[in-house]
């Protein structure tokens, strides 16, 4: 007679079969009874997964709609630098609160964007995205076969085996654990993602081999060069070319078995330096790791230095290039000049003007501000001819909406309250706001990332961390605000979903028209 576990063992086939054994086993141990071991109902399996997924069409136009994906730890340990895969029968076209890494005949990854690295257990994630079918939307089947870091959701073994491509951590320094175990290893390594000669996107990673716990992580190194923006730790001191990052409020501690991994972007002071010298250490009990390792730099991805060209459209002026890395323009004559912004996006640069009131361009990413300035020209100086060609449309809409205030186009209502992203550290204070009479239009407005509207002692301050630029409303909150009152145009509402940030759903808030700008 066949029993039970010969038929699930063929039925289901050995892994299974084995996992079950191993957790029969767990039970009795710990459970020390006989009678309670039998083996679990199939359809709690699922309870395996390290991270589940789920999965929701939010917004739907047609054949083009909006979904929200959530992602969700089970599991007892975080999930390090998540980077998610599955297919979808669907095209995505945008994605945000996440990078879209490649479409493969339908088989999508989607990484993280640093700031949200990690996943802590018992935490969960979203993020959104933009699609189109050759069906209506609500036709389309939800993503299958879902990945975590390239194990697949419900595979019992380790997630934190990296995909193929991935360049393991070079280096290991070895010292005392928090519990002065002499055999207990940390491990630190570095590598470029990114590198187009005058600046890279560079990675440091920090794992724990110890038995316990390093509180409250430090690390420092040497790097003959600047740090102009860092993600996932505290810069907390630059003396000379020695840097200390700290952990963030969020990620104090690195538990044993676990990874920190910091992204920063530099700009070196010549080819070929990276960060070197590193020392490892607890601000309250943890160990201290030195390290006189220099780490071998990567053969370098090569991007010469875009020089401005002859303007072949009509034969007059000078093309130049737009980018935060590229050297400030001293001699733009907006009568016959153009500016090429070749692959941006609304996502990688914003027209401002910095606080001596000249045109720049920012990196909207940076915690620093990274200007490219046209040092001789203002806003209201440049047409749409300097930007013609402009591909990208959100690029072009907030552009437009920049230069539409800056020279007086468009409407100016008394009532209206006209909120901007672009005025490099100016703070405006109103008094007598009535939100049941008056209007708060982004019409104008320059940016699609890191707006924040927040309720302080004062009132309500509306700001664009892009540019330090900031509203206050006297006496004014959140929830004194009237839905219909605050405007936007049609993609900051549909595809930028700037009406978040106040609190509202997009059907409570008014789309205008920006055919005007």
């Amino acid at each position: 007679m066949m029993t039970t576990w010969m038929w699930f063992s063929r039925r289901f086939g050995s892994k299974y079969f084995n996992h079950r054994l191993k957790c029969r086993k767990r039970w009795l141990l710990s459970r020390n009874a006989r009678e309670l071991c039998r083996v679990e109902p199939l359809e709690q399996r699922h309870l395996m997964a390290v991270v589940v997924p789920a999965y929701e069409i939010t917004n739907q136009w047609g054949n083009e709609f909006e979904a929200r994906i959530t992602l969700t730890n089970v599991d007892v340990q975080p999930v390090n630098d998540w980077m998610l895969s599955f297919d979808y029968a669907a095209s995505i076209t945008d994605v945000w609160g996440a990078t879209l890494v490649s479409n493969d005949g339908g088989r999508y990854v989607i990484a993280n964007e640093g700031w949200n690295n990690d996943l802590e257990t018992g935490r969960s994630l979203v993020f959104h995205l933009l699609g189109s079918t050759n069906i209506h939307a609500t036709e389309i089947d939800a993503p299958t076969n879902y990945a975590i870091n390239g194990k697949a959701v419900g595979d019992e073994t380790n997630n934190s085996t990296p995909l193929a491509g991935d360049i393991p951590p070079l280096g290991e320094e070895g010292g005392d654990s928090p519990s002065n175990s002499n055999t207990d290893r940390f491990q630190v390594g570095f590598h470029r993602l990114r590198d187009w000669g005058e600046a890279f996107v560079g990675e440091i990673t920090l794992t724990n081999h110890s038995s316990g716990v390093l509180t409250g992580w430090e690390i420092s190194f040497d790097f003959t060069g600047g740090i102009d923006s860092l993600w996932n730790a505290r810069l907390v001191n630059a003396s000379g070319p020695r840097y200390t990052v700290r952990a963030p409020a969020w990620n104090q501690d690195l538990a044993a078995g676990g990874t920190v991994t910091i992204r920063f972007q530099a700009t070196p002071e010549q080819e070929g330096v990276v960060p070197r010298a590193f020392v490892i250490s607890g601000v309250c009990d943890g160990p201290l790791i030195q390290s006189n390792q220099d780490f071998q730099a990567p053969s370098k991805l090569q991007r010469p230095s875009i020089q401005p060209i002859a303007d072949t459209i009509d034969g007059h002026g000078v093309v130049y290039a737009v980018g935060a890395l590229q050297e400030d323009i001293q001699e733009f004559d907006p009568t016959v000049d153009r500016l090429d912004f070749g692959s941006h996006s609304a996502r990688t640069v914003t027209l401002a003007k910095n606080e001596q009131g000249k045109v720049a361009f920012i990196n909207p990413w940076t915690q620093k501000a990274s200007f490219h300035v046209l040092s001789n020209v203002s806003c209201s100086d440049l047409t749409v001819d300097n930007f013609f060609p402009l591909d990208n449309e959100h690029l072009r809409q907030d552009i437009g909406g920049v230069l539409s205030w800056e020279r007086r186009v468009g409407p100016r209502d008394l009532d209206t309250i006209y909120v901007r992203s672009h005025e490099v550290g100016v703070h405006e204070r109103i008094e007598g706001f009535d939100p049941t009479s008056m209007k708060i239009s982004l019409l104008y407005f320059g940016s699609r990332d890191r707006l924040f509207v927040e309720d302080t002692d004062e009132g309500l301050l509306i700001s664009s961390e892009i540019a330090g630029q900031s509203i206050l409303l006297v006496g004014v909150s959140k929830a004194s605000l009237v839905g219909n009152n605050i405007e936007f145009h049609h993609d900051q509402v549909v595809e930028s979903r700037l009406f978040v940030p106040f609190g509202f759903h997009a059907d409570d808030v008014a789309i205008v028209s920006r055919d005007m700008l």
